[in-house]
């Protein structure tokens, strides 16, 4: 993997953490527990 593409993998990741931080926090009950299986909605394409 080049390093391009891991500084993106990786910034994708945390803003995946950040955006299920902040729906957790506004929405405890729905928090999915493994957030890997599900992803943001305006990060659905590529």
């Amino acid at each position: 993997m080049n390093e391009r593409r891991r500084k993106v993998l990786l910034e994708l990741e945390q803003e995946m953490l950040k955006f299920y931080r902040e729906k957790c926090l506004t929405h405890l009950k729905s928090c999915p527990k493994n957030p890997q299986l599900t992803q943001p909605p305006e990060r659905t394409h590529e």
